[in-house]
């Protein structure tokens, strides 16, 4: 009887590594729930402590397998007699290996979320901040695809335009002053003012084979010597079609205060037979391709003129002009 509740010393120490094995494999699978819970929970920090996780999990992992081949290796040494202790340790040593595996690939998982962690916060640091979330597409992600609609505005911008010039082959039309007729020009002494009434015979040429100009209310034109308003007018309201040239006589008139200084250069510029007069010409303008009326823009005109003479009893002749103008979109 004595005989059969004996045990070897060999019998003992596997025991006591079997039960060893058995509460240090339950307490760190204990740690290890309770680390899994508390990362799913948000108390840890899991990129601070990702690499010591890892290195301290890989540590475990091969202490824990070492053991588990130790008692292997001391069950299949020992006697029949022993079968007790081996049924014993049986499944702390299996439970070892899961724990030690199970350990291992969530050292694994530590690092490669410490790596690609990593790299998207390089990432966001080179773009100035931008969501570091890789389900949400990154950084990245945004500014390829700002990049991408921004190519397509571009493209699509290029295109209407190569269209446009391709089939409507846009001229741009020109503007002269043929003529000038001044029918009065006259100093009062009483009240030192200047009246005056000319007609101006402007020259318009559309020159587009596909595209029509519609001039708009709202235009005016001005006639000025050396920067002194004399008269004012405007154009009419009409629609210019296509390789079309239309002469417009416009009608201005305007009284003027003025000052011995104004009368004494009018004179000395008709004595010389060289008057310069400036012309300004502001009228809103629409294009028709077909039925389709562009946005109205306004163009601006500005035609310097030099006269022979600017008397009512002797018909102007122009000797020189010249011409500038901008669009105000």
């Amino acid at each position: 009887m004595l005989a059969m509740h004996s045990s070897s010393p060999s019998n003992l120490s596997s025991a006591a590594i079997s039960l060893s094995s058995s509460e240090e494999a339950a307490a760190a699978l204990l740690l290890l729930v309770t680390r899994e819970m508390r990362l799913a929970d948000g108390f840890l920090d899991e990129d601070a402590t990702a690499m010591v996780a890892a290195d301290e999990m890989e540590a475990t992992a091969e202490n824990t397998a070492s053991k588990a081949d130790a008692m292997a290796a001391t069950d299949s040494a020992s006697t029949p007699e022993t079968s007790t202790s081996a049924r014993v340790a049986e499944d702390p040593a299996s439970c070892g290996k899961y724990l030690a595996a199970l350990r291992t690939e969530e050292a694994r998982r530590a690092r490669r979320s410490h790596r690609k962690k990593t790299r998207l916060g390089r990432c966001g640091d080179s773009c100035g901040g931008c969501a570091r979330d890789e389900d949400k597409g990154g950084c990245c992600g945004c500014l390829c695809w700002c990049c991408c609609f921004l190519l397509l505005i571009v493209a699509a911008l290029a295109g209407t335009a190569a269209y446009f010039f391709f089939v409507y082959k846009p001229k741009a039309p020109s503007y002269s002053v043929s003529n000038m007729s001044v029918s009065q020009f006259d100093f009062s002494s009483k009240d030192l003012t200047l009246y005056v009434k000319l007609t101006a015979a402007v020259r318009a040429e559309n020159p587009n084979d596909m595209i029509g100009i519609k001039y708009g209310e709202g235009s005016h034109t001005v006639v000025s010597y050396r920067g002194t308003p004399l008269c004012s007018g405007k154009l009419p309201a009409f629609f210019q079609g296509y390789k079309n040239v239309t002469v417009m006589d416009i009608s201005m008139e305007g009284r003027q205060g003025f000052g011995s200084g104004l009368q004494q250069a009018l004179e000395e510029s008709e004595k010389l037979g060289d008057i310069p007069l400036d012309v300004f010409v502001s009228v809103p303008v629409e294009l028709r391709l077909g039925t389709v009326d562009l946005r109205q823009v306004k163009v601006n005109v500005h035609c310097a003129l030099v006269l022979d003479s600017i008397s009512p009893k002797k018909r102007p002749t122009i000797k020189s002009a010249t011409y500038q103008a901008n669009v105000e979109f």
